[in-house]
């Protein structure tokens, strides 16, 4: 069956990473760097001005209208399935030149990994896991808290200097994060279950 990347060249995306933040997703990304001799997205990209700011609002907007359609909101289960056929190959191959890509991790990159495995099939998929319970009270410990502030006096102010893709990015998370824990295992689910990814290579961090 064609590919819409049949026309990708060997410069094309060559590791998907699929896991959610805090599963290791900062060493992977180091580690990817320096395998792959070059650059990795990481989540930190993902919230300084650049080119790939308005390329995760077209996403986000796309996503949103989506969700609308299938009658689905952020936090229930049929967010993730609507994280697909977001955007065309040329999308993502634009994207992965103006940012230098070979490789991206964590989020946002790694929710769109449908889209991903679609358009480039020779990807390796990685999904790095943790146990849902240290996951959550991480999350709940380190990001939540960072992006909740921003919310609340006498911080809140600065939400007028964000642009809209940070603040897409933030509201997404924050809604995600309110599964307790559910929406990780099931995000992990999809994707290990998936027929796109039967390959999928699993990382287990060690914690210490």
């Amino acid at each position: 069956m064609a590919s819409s990347s049949s026309s990708s060249s060997s410069s094309d995306l060559v590791v998907i990473g699929a896991g959610l933040p805090r599963t290791g997703t900062y060493s992977l990304h180091k580690a990817l760097q320096r395998l792959l001799g070059g650059t990795c997205y990481h989540m930190a990209s993902a919230v300084k001005p650049g080119p790939h700011a308005d390329f995760w609002e077209r996403a986000m907007k796309r996503q949103v209208n989506r969700e609308v359609s299938a009658g689905v909101v952020a936090t229930h289960w049929g967010h993730f399935r609507a994280c697909n056929d977001l955007l065309l190959f040329q999308d993502w191959s634009r994207f992965l030149a103006e940012t230098d890509c070979r490789a991206g991790v964590d989020y946002p990159f790694s929710f769109y990994w449908k889209d991903l495995v679609k358009h480039f099939p020779n990807a390796k998929v990685i999904l790095s896991t943790r146990k849902p319970e240290t996951w959550y009270k991480s999350v709940r410990e380190t990001i939540y808290l960072g992006l909740k502030s921003f919310y609340q006096f006498p911080t809140s102010w600065t939400m007028g200097m964000l642009g809209p893709s940070k603040k897409s990015l933030n509201v997404r998370f924050l809604a995600f994060t309110a599964g307790q824990g559910q929406n990780y295992l099931f995000f992990n689910k999809l994707l290990l279950y998936s027929a796109e990814c039967k390959g999928c290579l699993l990382c287990h961090p060690r914690w210490v």
